[in-house]
């Protein structure tokens, strides 16, 4: 399965599993979700978020970003999983970049045409 074969709600049910899980950590942010096929060929599903802060300011920028796989689940002819990684991503003030794992999302996607949200790994 690919990105390409997302209808447009499995997309939206993506994005809104991902400002829901980021809500609950205090984080109220826009979500935009992408597929970029690497050089091997894999694709990978990317998750970006707009840029927030902290109060006081400690960062320049902070943002989230996470990218996970379609993976076929084994001995089964229709499912697939999606589990996507999530990380904050801080901006120095002197220009340099730093991250920090958040936690995992993880999906099942039947049928290529439903995906749910099983849960929010921390």
């Amino acid at each position: 399965m690919k990105y390409e074969q997302f209808t447009e709600e499995m997309r939206n049910e993506i994005v809104s599993a991902v400002k829901k899980s980021l809500l609950k950590l205090g984080i109220n942010v826009d979500v935009s979700l992408s597929a970029e096929t690497r050089r091997n060929g894999d694709e990978r599903i990317e998750i970006e978020t707009s840029t927030f802060q902290t109060t006081p300011v400690i960062y320049e920028s902070i943002y989230v970003y996470g990218f996970g796989y379609i993976v076929k689940l084994v001995d089964t002819e229709h499912v697939h999983e999606l589990n996507i990684s999530l990380s904050y991503r801080f901006k120095y003030f002197d220009g340099g970049t730093n991250g920090v794992t958040i936690g995992t999302l993880k999906f099942r996607i039947f049928n290529e045409e439903t995906i749910r949200f099983i849960g929010f790994t921390i």
